[in-house]
């Protein structure tokens, strides 16, 4: 793993709340002194976040990459030493399942993700991952330090995200919950 290496994957929308963790990595910078954070995505927001990275003096540690082929995506995931997904609530819509938090996961990054939207239902507080409030880049900023220093807190997110993915997202557990609603669903309609 390559120590200080933050990774973000997504589409650049405000949804995702990317602003937020550029605006974070001015006090990781300054705490950790050395740090870097690679935003692999395109999106209508990619400019503005560029414009956000210059004037809070941060092109020196923020990279933006468009796109990658598979095998460079899995070397960023093999790479990273957290994975951030910072999503905010906008017009009352959130964040989906967050996919990419899986991908993190199944991959050994531990993870920090807004307490928003369906990335409460992946990740667990100081389980498997850390929540953090949505919109707050102090708080994320903490929690980003937390895991850099506290690499036995670090692990156990590894573990605990492997655990996750395997638990409850892999496809015999899926495939057996789809099993199980079918059936429910064929019950009810069979009283009908």
């Amino acid at each position: 793993r390559e120590t200080g290496l933050i990774l973000f994957v997504g589409r650049l929308i405000d949804l995702k709340g990317v602003n937020i963790l550029v605006s974070s990595m001015k006090k990781v910078k300054t705490a950790t002194g050395s740090t870097r954070l690679v935003i692999i995505g395109d999106g209508p927001e990619r400019e503005r976040l560029k414009t956000l990275a210059k004037e809070l003096e941060l092109e020196d540690v923020i990279t933006f990459t468009v796109r990658l082929s598979a095998t460079e995506l899995m070397d960023y995931y093999s790479r990273a030493a957290v994975f951030v997904l910072p999503s905010v609530t906008v017009n009352n819509q959130t964040e989906g399942l967050g996919v990419v938090l899986l991908e993190a996961m199944a991959s050994g990054i531990p993870v920090i993700g807004s307490n928003t939207g369906g990335i409460p239902d992946i990740i667990e507080d100081k389980v498997n991952g850390l929540l953090v409030p949505p919109g707050d880049p102090d708080a994320l900023a903490e929690a980003i330090i937390r895991i850099f220093e506290d690499r036995d807190l670090a692990d156990r997110f590894r573990e605990a995200g492997l655990e996750t993915v395997k638990g409850r997202f892999s496809w015999d557990k899926i495939s057996d919950q789809f099993i199980e609603v079918y059936r429910e669903v064929l019950h009810e309609s069979n009283k009908v």
